[in-house]
């Protein structure tokens, strides 16, 4: 239920005239035949375009999406274990991830299990005021803006869903983009988890700002990254003047809570919640909860540090490994074919 532009030919095969009318085009590569590219207005124009790679479901294409990314095999255990808890909290929008062409073989078959749809995107360069470790990484994030969703609710590889997530509710009144403040950068937002609305003006808008927007200065800068950049270019709608779009707002207090943020009958509660049999009768405090910093480290519920002191993890020793068992408990519902292609260094 696609159309699929040939572009040599200029031949369109109509699978679905409701999905070609909303401005889907999906161009094959030249070069495999079950292999298809999405391009926007504003990707062609720079270049850019998302190769769809596969997934659960590619027949179809919902309105809105939930979209994670990886750009190595790394960080693929992360989104194969948020792909499992939205699953299991029954979230009703297509699941996708955008991987780069760094993931191996045998993760791009899980992905291609466990999520609606797998693109395989490309770094978006030069980005000279993105300078932290793995920037071309955090740039290929930028590509949720010339999805083909009207609205899409992203979540980083290190999130989790652990309660029922209001996609539709977030998404409903999204004109540009909502996101939690940052807890201790009060005029920021984090970019963990938002909530946009994607467009070619608006990724033609951010690709231009971002290769224009100058390197660190000064004495030693701080290496910067996608969430600077992204609150240079959205700022607070009530305050600053829009550079891309503006920051409309929280997604609630439920949602994107960093489990260094915690609190120990917090945690007892999520892990209640996620054991239980009969979830209708327990309400959880938080629907998703983020495993937040340690870029460039082996902090992460899946990584070899994952019990050691972290941003990822916090600080009390004691809430260490149930959280790690609460991510372990999402990922063990992955669709696999074989558990063994999966390497577990963490030592909880």
């Amino acid at each position: 239920m696609v159309c699929f532009v040939y572009p040599a030919l200029r031949f369109v095969v109509l699978l679905s005239v409701a999905t070609c009318s909303a401005g889907l085009r999906f161009h094959t590569n030249g070069t495999t035949k079950d292999s298809l590219l999405w391009s926007g207005d504003a990707a062609l124009e720079f270049g850019y375009a998302l190769r769809l790679m596969g997934g659960r479901n590619t027949s179809s294409l919902r309105k809105e999406a939930v979209v994670t990314h990886a750009c190595s095999d790394s960080w693929m255990p992360g989104v194969l274990a948020l792909s499992a808890s939205l699953r299991a909290v029954n979230t009703n929008a297509d699941i996708v991830v955008m991987i780069s062409k760094n993931v191996g073989l045998r993760f791009q078959q899980l992905a291609q299990l466990n999520f609606d749809k797998v693109f395989v995107e490309e770094p978006i360069t030069p980005h000279p005021s993105i300078t932290r470790k793995a920037a071309d990484c955090v740039t290929l994030k930028f590509h949720i803006w010339h999805l083909p969703y009207s609205k899409v609710l992203y979540m980083d590889g290190d999130t989790l869903a652990v309660g029922p997530v209001p996609v539709h509710d977030m998404l409903a009144h999204t004109k540009t983009i909502r996101a939690n403040i940052d807890p201790g950068l009060e005029d920021q937002f984090n970019a963990g988890m938002i909530a946009l609305a994607p467009s070619d003006k608006t990724f033609s808008r951010l690709v231009s700002f971002m290769k224009h927007q100058p390197a660190p200065s000064g004495f030693a800068p701080k290496p910067s990254g996608d969430q600077a950049f992204l609150n240079r270019a959205f700022p607070n709608c009530r305050v600053h003047e829009a550079q891309v779009g503006c920051w409309e707002g929280n997604l609630g207090n439920n949602e994107n809570k960093f489990t260094r943020d915690l609190t120990e009958p917090e945690v007892e509660d999520l892990l209640q919640y996620t054991l239980s049999d009969n979830k209708s009768a327990i309400k959880p405090k938080y629907n998703t909860i983020h495993f937040s910093g340690d870029w460039g480290y082996s902090a992460k519920p899946w990584m070899k540090d994952c019990l050691q002191r972290s941003d990822s993890l916090g600080s009390q020793s004691r809430l260490r490994k149930p959280l790690v068992e609460l991510w372990r408990y999402a990922f063990s519902f992955i669709v696999h074919t074989n558990m063994s292609m999966l390497d577990d260094p963490c030592p909880a």
